[in-house]
């Protein structure tokens, strides 16, 4: 929507990367509400936290990259592919 509205790619690239941070902030802590804390448990939750962080920000850095030089023309065509793999297993009778 933002290349249609005149922002250069570049921009709507970051500009939508942007808006997922207070999401994904507040989607987190409203989960962090199912979360029951144990003394022995901390730092396993602290060690996953962190890697999620880790990776999840390689990856945006990545595909943040590559969005500026590409598009996501093979992304498409690999859904669109994947969404008649799913159709066709769908429609098959289970025995």
């Amino acid at each position: 929507m933002a290349l249609l509205l005149g922002l250069k790619k570049s921009e709507a690239v970051d500009f939508s990367f942007m808006l997922s941070i207070p999401i994904i902030l507040g989607v987190s802590l409203y989960e962090m509400r199912h979360v029951h804390f144990q003394v022995d448990g901390v730092s396993l939750y602290a060690m996953g936290m962190l890697s999620a962080f880790v990776f999840g920000a390689a990856s945006l850095k990545f595909l943040i990259g590559y969005l500026k030089g590409h598009t996501l023309d093979i992304f498409a065509y690999y859904r669109i592919g994947l969404a008649l793999v799913i159709l066709v297993f769908s429609l098959v009778p289970r025995v």
